[in-house]
């Protein structure tokens, strides 16, 4: 970890023009690590901009830079050319969508990552499975150059907040000891928790009433299972990005100990799958080539309906069970 942390403090502080990201839908980490990073270089004096694939989500508004963060329409009317590209939270290139022309080009990419399938795509690639967020390992860079502030913090907090389900998995011996650190610079953590659980819009309600309908469960296996149609999002007036968090009620089910939640998109199924402490998700990801964590995985499948995905799914699941048990 240290000769990572010396060899992209030397970087930051060697060139002068940089661009950050995460991946195609943003979320809490990736969002934290990129505002985190956003208030650093400018506090050094560097020229720096955010680029994501997808607008900002709404209750992320509250982050310190938030503001200044662009989709790569807006950004490429600056015509700036970075030195640097930072990368947080993507396992792979193609998970950055479009931005990831703008990224690859630079003469340095630094991939800051905690996917143990991490494709090190980068110039330098600090990957570190064991961690609980990929802004605890921010927290230790920033912390490292004695750049910490109130803002960063309140940045950080937010990426380790969102990454353990606020504080409910993927926990280590450090999770805490970090969390702490971080409060020494006054954030206050309520009112974080209240901005990102607790200030949901009617319409994404709405939504999770639809999604609620197509509950499934398999009582023997204790999987519950739930999908998302094109059609509920035109309904509700959603998106995609309005389902972050809805599979965590899924799993809250007493008689469920591992949820997936189906989301439909044009070309493709994508499928957000979530354990308590009997299954390793990360295990059904790999397996339909996705990844992610023992407690909670992502992957797709494409040129499927909803049905056939569904099937798909339990019949690997059914067949393979005992394999997935941690």
């Amino acid at each position: 970890m240290k000769k990572h942390i010396t060899e992209i403090i030397d970087v930051i502080k060697k060139y002068n023009r940089f661009v950050i990201t995460t991946h195609q839908i943003p979320d809490g980490d990736g969002l934290g690590c990129e505002t985190a990073f956003l208030n650093l270089l400018k506090q050094m004096g560097k020229q720096v901009y955010v680029i994501n694939e997808k607008s900002l989500p709404e209750k992320y508004q509250f982050l310190p830079g938030a503001d200044e963060i662009d989709t790569l329409k807006i950004f490429k009317k600056k015509n700036f050319v970075p030195e640097v590209s930072i990368v947080f939270d993507c396992s792979g290139a193609e998970r950055m969508g479009s931005v990831s022309h703008i990224i690859l080009k630079t003469p340095i990419v630094i991939n800051i990552d905690h996917h143990i399938e991490n494709e090190n795509f980068g110039t330098i690639n600090w990957v570190s499975p064991q961690q609980s967020s990929v802004g605890m390992m921010c927290y230790f860079l920033i912390s490292q150059m004695e750049k910490m502030n109130k803002e960063i913090s309140e940045c950080l907090y937010t990426s380790l907040s969102f990454d353990t389900g606020s504080f409910h998995y993927n926990l280590t011996d450090k999770t805490f000891y970090v969390a702490a650190e971080l409060l020494k610079y006054g954030i206050n953590p309520q009112d974080i928790a209240n901005k990102i659980y607790y200030q949901q819009p009617l319409k994404i309600t709405k939504l999770l009433a639809l999604i609620l309908k197509t509950i499934k469960i398999d009582q023997g296996l204790k999987i519950i299972w739930a999908k998302v149609s094109l059609d509920m999002y035109k309904k509700t007036k959603t998106t995609e990005e309005d389902t972050e968090g809805l599979i965590d009620i899924l799993r809250s089910v007493k008689e469920a100990e591992m949820a997936f939640l189906m989301k439909e998109r044009k070309k493709e199924i994508k499928i957000s799958i979530r354990s308590k402490s009997m299954y390793n998700t990360h295990k059904i990801a790999k397996h339909f080539g996705g990844g992610g964590h023992p407690n909670a995985s992502g992957f797709s499948i494409y040129n499927a309906s909803l049905k056939k995905s569904e099937d798909i799914i339990l019949q690997f699941i059914r067949e393979k069970w005992k394999d997935l048990l941690i």
